[in-house]
């Protein structure tokens, strides 16, 4: 029964962005669009090169490191902002390797208004007061942060906040009265990841530090990390975009 995915897809209006490597765009646009982005209402795929044959839209050619990261996503944002905006009601920004479950992600922000300042995804504790939200994972925004986030960019409000592009940008959002918003479910589990699954479930038994405990910002548990919905997750492969595929639909 797909009426209630159906309904939500009329309901939440979502555009996709994907920021992708040049080098990997062969190997991943494609396996990108036959998965999770064709359920988005629109999706984009940034890059630091614009490629006709991939559909690749070219920001900054700066090199990625650093704070040039941030500055080419805030480019990214712009061109949506500029181009989409008025067309829909949240914007998620995600990797090249990262899998979304768009219907379940849609699920969570019926429960919001897109007029609302306020970002989802997987929260981390360090650098930014109310937490920053984890790149890997993919992280979206409403139509009105969005909408903030450009102007306060525009006011050069946010010009000393080119660190690590996910830091980077939560650190503005928190400046211009974005709240971080809660995407755990009713039992506090965990939605957005931004590692492989079995990380999560194994940890404790490899016996090592690990930095994603570290840095979440609520506690990790163990056989209670993820969601029944989960929204994202991290890959890799080609194959592992085919199970992932098969696996949620």
């Amino acid at each position: 029964d797909n009426s209630t995915a159906e309904a939500l897809s009329k309901r939440v209006r979502l555009l996709c962005w994907v920021m992708v490597d040049p080098k990997s765009a062969p190997e991943k646009i494609p396996h990108i669009k036959a998965s999770w982005a064709k359920r988005c209402d629109v999706a984009l795929f940034m890059s630091s090169q614009a490629d006709d044959v991939y559909g690749t839209i070219g920001l900054r050619t700066e090199d990625t490191a650093g704070g040039n990261q941030y500055y080419r996503t805030i480019d990214a944002f712009k061109y949506v902002h500029r181009h989409h905006l008025r067309d829909v009601d949240w914007v998620l920004k995600a990797e090249d390797d990262t899998f979304i479950v768009v219907e379940n992600l849609k699920l969570l922000l019926s429960n919001y208004s897109a007029e609302q300042p306020i970002f989802f995804g997987r929260r981390f504790k360090y650098f930014v007061k109310q937490g920053y939200m984890s790149g890997g994972s993919g992280y979206v925004l409403s139509r009105r942060a969005v909408s903030k986030l450009v102007e306060a960019v525009e006011m050069k409000a946010c010009d000393d906040e080119a660190k690590a592009e996910d830091v980077g940008i939560a650190a503005c959002l928190e400046k211009i009265g974005v709240v971080a918003g809660e995407s755990r479910d009713l039992l506090e589990r965990e939605a957005f990841h931004g590692v492989f699954p079995e990380q999560l479930l194994t940890y404790e038994q490899v016996g090592q530090p690990f930095w994603y405990r570290d840095y979440s910002y609520h506690p990790l548990k163990l056989m209670l990390c993820c969601s029944d919905s989960q929204l994202t997750f991290v890959t890799v492969t080609k194959i592992t975009y085919v199970i992932k595929q098969y696996l949620v639909f």
